[in-house]
């Protein structure tokens, strides 16, 4: 707290001379009864399950937390303000490949006992020489003034130089301020640099006992960088200023420890290792549009019945530069239409947005429906009955639903071919019949007789006439078949095995082996080549094409799309031995 100076109370000077285990003792009895004070070095944990932070580059977000190692795509749901996510995956973070930036906050007031500061520095010391190649260590000091003394780009004998510099004994403290410079420092770090950031203060946590107003300000601070906290109290200090602080590292989504002054060289090594046992959790919205506001994270696990929540400052997008295509245009109806995109895009809804060419005439359509609520299909409804003919469709007016708006291009065709129906055709039988019963029937007030001739003698035409048409027909569909036979080209072998790793959520990786004869459809529906019982797939979700060179993938329309290396795709792409496709919940790696 700004300009507040620091005194020693003669009550902590007093709880001093008490020996640890009892003090210790004392601060667990006198506890709220929702928060059990751990031994020294060691964590204070509220709940088994604990989101740390949700780091959104939409539409991609990462969530990192504890108590998550079980969570899978089948259990789990995920919601981004009120859309629901698509799950890509998990795994431990240590086995992520990413690194953390962690910013340490260091209180050099003279409130700090010196036997802690000692070891609190060689900590420090000791945190630099454990990073790993990708990891960072930023160092501020605040007392009487906030200083930044490394960037992160130190070595370890240059942070032992820095650190020998550092004295405790000023008395004013600027923990807020420094929060808040530091905030800004790791809120410019960048997804290609680090995703993962973390703030460590080191303090005796009286500021924030004391200044709770300006607590809730750096809170705010925190919340809107997507910052976690980690307080670092030492053990020879207050009960309020462990509950308070504690208190506010928590609502950050970090927490609280504790520790001795013997710990002070080992604590932060120790945090280090926690943060690389969290777990990591992938997910995708559909769009990269943000909303630049707060918006909530809700991750329901356990099938529903357990929801942990976390506010997140929706606000950083990668960008997108592939417009929207029609991918398909198909008659579902008399007068109906049904057009597919490759993505979700806007006035959809809109039957001005459609031009609808039959050669050169304009068809008009007077009804747009979107399928299954969504907006990448859409039925249309046109004015009359489609008869024969090649139809061009096109759209204006019309973007994917990305933060660039790109415009939809492109045009797609449809053929409605000629439908021969026989009830329009007048066969030698019809006409011989009717002839004769025309007769029959001129002539019936006649002899009896006369009229049971006449009918005898038609039914013998009727016959002879249909065994003569019956012998033509099969002499006609015989030399047809010949003809056919001696044009067909001779098909070419294009089978191929492909050795494949299939990974689903929850199951251990299982090895196969796919013959692939210039293509393999996957998905849900029984009349696939390939079925996978996963609700995340769509029933005609991919087909993998092979035309005896080289090997592509191409999505059908699915729900929750495909994806090849990782990178959603729109057309069909080459994949290389080793690419891994997903489709839902299902990972292949294919090599050949």
């Amino acid at each position: 707290m700004g300009g507040r100076v620091k005194k020693m109370t003669a009550w902590k000077a007093a709880m001093r001379a008490v020996p640890g285990i009892l003090l210790a003792a004392f601060l667990t009895a006198a506890l709220p009864a929702r928060m059990v004070l751990a031994a020294e070095g060691t964590m204070v944990e509220e709940s088994t399950q604990r989101i740390e932070q949700v780091y959104t580059n939409l539409p991609e977000i990462m969530v990192y937390g504890y108590g998550l190692d079980t969570v899978t795509g089948q259990n789990t749901a995920a919601y981004l303000g009120t859309e629901e996510l698509t799950w890509q995956g998990a795994c431990s973070f240590r086995d992520s490949g990413e690194g953390i930036y962690l910013y340490v906050l260091l209180d050099i007031s003279g409130s700090m006992p010196k036997s802690y500061f000692k070891e609190i520095k060689n900590g420090i010391l000791n945190l630099q020489e454990r990073l790993g190649e990708n990891d960072r260590l930023v160092l501020c000091t605040f007392g009487e003034e906030v200083r930044l003394l490394a960037d992160g780009s130190q070595k370890t004998e240059e942070m032992r130089a820095i650190l020998d510099t550092v004295e405790n004994h000023d008395q004013k403290t600027l923990l807020f301020e420094a929060v808040d410079r530091v905030g800004a420092i790791a809120a410019k770090t960048g997804p290609e640099e680090c995703r993962r950031r973390v703030l460590v203060v080191i303090s005796d946590g009286e500021d924030i006992a004391v200044g709770k107003k300006m607590a809730q300000e750096a809170q705010e601070t925190l919340k809107e960088y997507g910052l976690p906290l980690y307080g670092m109290c030492i053990r020879d200090t207050g009960r309020d200023n462990i509950n308070s602080f504690g208190e506010f590292s928590r609502m950050s989504g970090g927490g609280i420890i504790t520790f001795g002054a013997k710990e002070g060289s080992t604590v932060l090594t120790d945090l280090y290792d926690r943060l690389y046992d969290c777990t990591e959790l992938q997910f995708s919205s559909v769009s990269n549009r943000v909303s630049n506001e707060f918006e909530m994270f809700a991750l329901k696990t356990n099938d529903g019945r357990d929801t942990i929540t976390r506010q997140v400052l929706d606000s950083r997008w990668i960008p997108d530069r592939i417009p929207p295509v029609i991918t398909n245009a198909a008659q579902t109806g008399e007068r109906q239409i049904s057009i597919s995109f490759s993505e979700p895009v806007n006035g959809l809804g809109e039957i001005s947005n459609y031009l609808i060419m039959q050669g050169d005439t304009p068809r008009t359509a007077v009804g747009a429906a979107l399928e299954d609520g969504n907006n990448q299909n859409v039925v249309l409804t046109m004015e009359s009955d489609l008869t024969p003919g090649t139809y061009t469709v096109s759209c204006k007016s019309m973007t994917d639903q990305s933060m660039e708006k790109n415009p939809l291009t492109g045009t797609a065709s449809l053929y409605i071919a000629e439908t021969e129906n026989a009830a329009d055709k007048n066969t030698v039988s019809d006409a011989v019949s009717r002839s004769i019963f025309s007769r029959v029937i001129a002539e019936g007030d006649g002899d009896t007789a006369g009229v049971w001739f006449l009918i005898f003698m038609a039914l013998v035409v009727l016959i002879i006439v249909v065994a003569v048409k019956l012998k033509q027909t099969g002499k006609q569909e015989e030399n047809r078949k010949e003809e056919v036979k001696k044009e067909e080209p001779e098909r070419v072998n294009l089978k191929r095995f492909f050795d494949l790793v299939i990974r689903m959520d929850g199951e251990l990786p299982k090895k196969a082996r796919w013959e692939i004869d210039r293509s393999l459809i996957i998905g849900r529906a029984d009349t696939c080549d390939v079925i996978f019982d996963d609700p995340k797939m769509s029933r005609q979700h991919c087909v993998l094409e092979w035309n005896g060179a080289a090997l592509y993938v191409n999505d059908l329309n699915s729900r929750n799309g495909t994806f090849a290396d990782g990178k959603r795709i729109n057309v069909k792409t080459e994949l290389k031995p080793g690419n891994t496709v997903r489709a839902g919940s299902v990972e292949i790696t294919i090599r050949w």
